[in-house]
């Protein structure tokens, strides 16, 4: 629900204290002399809020003056963002998240900090699955237990892989080393062996439907194999 600015210069009021969002915006005068403020609240409860907190103190016996009055916050909320600018190794995703978060624990000393950490870039090896951000719930941990952190989170990270280039060799593609280089060696021999099982299959007219598929059974098989081989 909403009320038009012409509905409130009808009122014989001089002044209108609004309040429910969170950040204070510069109050505004209506055409009658009337003036609109919202202080916003006094402490800090979304990571998308200013850092800005305090409250109006307003002289009536005249024309409204609202004078501000900053407080500081009994506790520090903090949006970490972490960007790459270039691919990079999944490390430093960690790393940058770690070095960050020790200056926003220095910078805020004597506060319950409240943590978000934002990841968004491209990797130059690896799956986003390598970036191990069980090493940056430990250093959350860590912090709860000294009476530092009242929360911490991570946003899932928004980073794309780096598309690999398929080299050609006398024999054709060299389909195990792209696994390895895109997947890491352990994953990449996995996924390679699966998919010699598989080639394997195709060349056998005994594990091919008429249509050239793989027979329902085969394909069972195969997809044992691979969750057993996991």
């Amino acid at each position: 629900p909403s009320l038009p600015l012409t509905y409130l210069e009808n009122l014989s009021v001089d002044y209108i204290a609004l309040g429910h969002e969170h950040n204070k915006f510069k109050f505004k005068q209506l055409n009658n002399g009337t003036v609109i403020n919202n202080p916003g609240s006094t402490e800090k409860f979304d990571f998308l809020e200013s850092d800005e907190k305090g409250f109006y103190v307003v002289e009536l016996e005249s024309e409204p003056k609202p004078q501000w009055i900053p407080i500081q916050s009994t506790h520090a909320m903090k949006l970490i963002k972490i960007e790459a600018e270039e691919p990079v190794k999944p490390s430093w995703f960690v790393d940058q998240a770690l070095s960050k978060l020790r200056d926003v624990t220095r910078a805020n000393k004597g506060k319950k900090l409240f943590i978000r950490i934002q990841m968004k870039g491209k990797l130059s090896s690896g799956l986003p699955s390598d970036i191990k951000l069980s090493t940056i719930y430990e250093e959350f941990e860590r912090l709860k237990r000294e009476g530092i952190l009242a929360y911490g989170d991570i946003i899932p990270p928004d980073v794309d892989i780096q598309l690999q280039e398929l080299k050609l060799t006398s024999e054709g593609v060299d389909i195990q080393s792209f696994f390895k280089k895109t997947l890491g060696n352990a994953l990449g021999e996995n996924l390679y062996k699966f998919y010699a099982k598989v080639k394997e299959a195709y060349a056998d007219d005994d594990s091919l439907t008429k249509d050239g598929n793989l027979k329902k059974d085969v394909r069972a098989k195969l997809i044992k194999d691979l969750l057993e081989g996991w």
